[in-house]
Formats: C-alpha cells, sequence, structure tokens
C-alpha cells in the first residue's frame, strides 16, 4: 500500500515541476531570452540554461558564501553582508561543489528539486496518510501545487529544504519520536531562522502533553537550537558579535521588532490591500477562527489532555494550528515594521507547512465534490497568479 502512496507523492512532484517548467520555459524563457537587468546589490548571476533558470535574488548570495564563506579579506574582522543568509543550505552545496566542481546555481537547482521530491513522498507517507487522512492529504496538495509561491520550490533558495525539514519534524511528532525532532530542529535552525520558534512550540507542545519531569527534556532545548548557537558562535570568535547575522538583517532592511506589531491593527489596515497584507490579514483571520471553534470544545479538555498521556495519538489539528500560529506569529513580529510591510510574507508562507495542513483538515468531513466546489476555483485564481509571478520573478522581479 505505502508504495502507492509513494507514487502519488512523485506523480504531485511531476506535476509541480511542470508547473513551473511551463511557467519559466514555454512562458518566460520563450517569449524573452535577454538577459534582465539586475539589482547592483545582487551578486552576477550566471545563466545556466533557460529550461529552469529561476536562480535569482538570494540564490546569488548563496553562490558568494559557497565561494567566499561569511568574511572579509580586506578586512577579516568584519563579516560580509552575505552573514544575514544562514549557512545550512549553502554548506550542502559547498561540499558538493568541494566534490564535484561545476556551477553552483546547477548545484542549487537540482538540490532544490531532490529537497522537493523528498518533500513529496514524505507528505504522501503512510504516517501522515494514517493521521491526517488520504483527503486532507489531496487537498493539502492542491494547496501547495496551485499556491502562487509555488516557483519557490525550484529556486535555488531554502524554501523546499525548509518545507521538507518541516514537514519531517510533524511526521516524527506524529510517531512521537521527540530524539528524531530535535536532529531535526538541530540543523534547521542553522538554515533559517523559523526553527528557532518552532523549538519553542514543539518543547512547549511535548511538556503539555507529557508533563515530563526529567532534566533531560529541557537539555534537548540547545540540542534542538544547535544550529543557531553554533552560528552565532562563529560570529562571536571571528567578528565579536553573536547577534551578527540578525543585527546585518535588521540595518539593511530597516527592520523594527516589536510584539506589539501582532496587535496593530492600524498598520494592517494600511497594508492591508498589498500582497502580503492581504496574505498576513487571511492567515491570522483563519488561525483565529480555527482558535474559536477550538474553544467550543473547551468543556472536553480533560479528555483530550487525558488521550494525550495514554495513547500514542496526537490531536492533528491543535498541533497543526500552534505549529501554524507559532510560525505565522514569527514571520508577522519580523516582517511588519519593515522598508516594505508584510513585503515577504508572501514567500514565508509558501512554506509554512502546518498552515496548509490546517486548512486542508477543515475539508476532511466533506464530500469530494464538495471540497471540490470550494478550492478548485480558488486553486485555478491561484495558478493564474502563480504563472503570473513566476515570470515576473524570473525577469528580475522581487515576488515576496
Amino acid at each position: 500500500m505505502s508504495y502507492r502512496l509513494h507514487i502519488l507523492g512523485f506523480l504531485c512532484f511531476c506535476l509541480h515541476l511542470g508547473l513551473i517548467l511551463h511557467h519559466t520555459y514555454w512562458t518566460a524563457s520563450q517569449q524573452n531570452t535577454r538577459l534582465f537587468p539586475r539589482p547592483e546589490s545582487v551578486p552576477v548571476t550566471d545563466r545556466w540554461h533557460n529550461f529552469l533558470d529561476l536562480n535569482r535574488w538570494d540564490s546569488g548570495h548563496y553562490r558568494t558564501i559557497v565561494l567566499q564563506g561569511y568574511r572579509n579579506s580586506e578586512a577579516p574582522d568584519q563579516p560580509l553582508h552575505t552573514i544575514q543568509w544562514y549557512p545550512g543550505y549553502p554548506l550542502i552545496a559547498k561540499a558538493i561543489h568541494g566534490v564535484v566542481g561545476g556551477n553552483p546555481y546547477v548545484i542549487f537547482s537540482v538540490l532544490s528539486a531532490l529537497f522537493t521530491l523528498g518533500f513529496w513522498l514524505l507528505l504522501w507517507s503512510p504516517t501522515m496518510a494514517t493521521v491526517v487522512g488520504k483527503k486532507s492529504l489531496a487537498w493539502t496538495s492542491v494547496l501547495i501545487l496551485s499556491w502562487p509561491g509555488g516557483f519557490y520550490w525550484f529556486a535555488g533558495m531554502t524554501e523546499p529544504l525548509v518545507g521538507l525539514l518541516i514537514l519531517f519534524s510533524i511526521h516524527l511528532l506524529f510517531c512521537q519520536k521527540l530524539n528524531g525532532v530535535v536532529a531535526v530542529l538541530a540543523y534547521g535552525t542553522s538554515v533559517k531562522q523559523i526553527f528557532i520558534p518552532l523549538v519553542i512550540a514543539i518543547f512547549s507542545w511535548e511538556w503539555l502533553r507529557a508533563k515530563p519531569k526529567s532534566v533531560f527534556f529541557f537539555l534537548k532545548i540547545p540540542v534542538a537550537l544547535a544550529g543557531f548557537l553554533a552560528f552565532g558562535i562563529y560570529s562571536w570568535i571571528h567578528f565579536n558579535n553573536f547577534w551578527a547575522s540578525s543585527d546585518f538583517t535588521i540595518q539593511n532592511y530597516k527592520k523594527t521588532i516589536s510584539v506589539l506589531s501582532w496587535f496593530d491593527f492600524n498598520n494592517y489596515a494600511t497594508y492591508f490591500w498589498t500582497r502580503g497584507g492581504l496574505i498576513t490579514f487571511s492567515s491570522l483571520l483563519f488561525l483565529l477562527i480555527i482558535a474559536v471553534r477550538a474553544a467550543d470544545r473547551l468543556p472536553a479538555r480533560k479528555e483530550w489532555f487525558s488521550a494525550l498521556k495514554k495513547t500514542h495519538s496526537l490531536p492533528p489539528e491543535f498541533l497543526l494550528w500552534w505549529l501554524a500560529f507559532a510560525s505565522t506569529t514569527f514571520y508577522v513580529l519580523g516582517d511588519a515594521y519593515t522598508t516594505h510591510p508584510f513585503a515577504s510574507i508572501f514567500r514565508f508562507q509558501t512554506t509554512n507547512i502546518p498552515l496548509f495542513l490546517l486548512l486542508a483538515w477543515q475539508f476532511k468531513n466533506l464530500r469530494w465534490w464538495q471540497g471540490a466546489v470550494i478550492l478548485f476555483p480558488l486553486a485555478w485564481c491561484f495558478l493564474f497568479w502563480q504563472r503570473q509571478y513566476t515570470v515576473q520573478y524570473w525577469m528580475w522581479q522581487w515576488i515576496a
């Protein structure tokens, strides 16, 4: 039975790749093959093939990390601007480049395809099908395949790796393998900042679920943060600043971090009609609706707390909501006050896998035709914008 699920996962990968190839090759590059002007702040991009030439923007910075690292050769005690990007992803590419050489952009594209393939195979695995349900997996696939930011999975950046690691963490949580989750998070915190709030969310969930009394449980928290801590120690040793990455990011993008940003309705209203503002508002509204619905079941809270303690099953909706809430909150806090408020939410939510799973979960009790009536028109609109945004991104227009 498992091989049938994996076949479905592989077919989803093929459809995903086919959609992006269509947008980039048949729509974008075949219409205009000129070299598009790039921003001066982005390193030169050596185009390697029109067929999947999505290595833009951050890919140039990752290429610099692969070839030069973070240290400034002219002033070794000062980091390059690339210190803003975490090392977990470029280290893999650097290791491969050290063995086979070649164009780093080719390596990025191959890695993106492999990580995306791994994601789809893991999504359509027996554990996910058993816990979440095949119908929810089907609707999750529709949402991810049609999401307008689907091209990020093949853009030579961290998105496919982040999506794979988040899904792997959820998979291991469903299997109640906390040590495996810790190992995934230890690496994940070296890839992207989003894994830091996920560490907090997951350990708070496990503490509420199991009420562990062993000190080893709490010692696992710094282990889960190992990637983040290692990068900070590296920055402290070489640049005398543990927070060099965060400081550069805040300064470069003129960010202001405030807990109050989550409740700043005036800020939401100001940017509501922007792409990022609309996505932010919709995400928070959806999470609020699910929270209100869950509150109706609070009188039975002792029952599901008891079930958590006595069985090996997790209530997926509660876990998925908690992880989606943690991720979205982190994105809002980091993106509400910046040069272009909420501008990056579109990109960040592309790999907010708990949010997609949670949304699909709401349709699991509907009949197939009822879910299709709701989701297919939405997916059709999403696919139109996916094509538009992929072409714009291919033409060096930042779509975030």
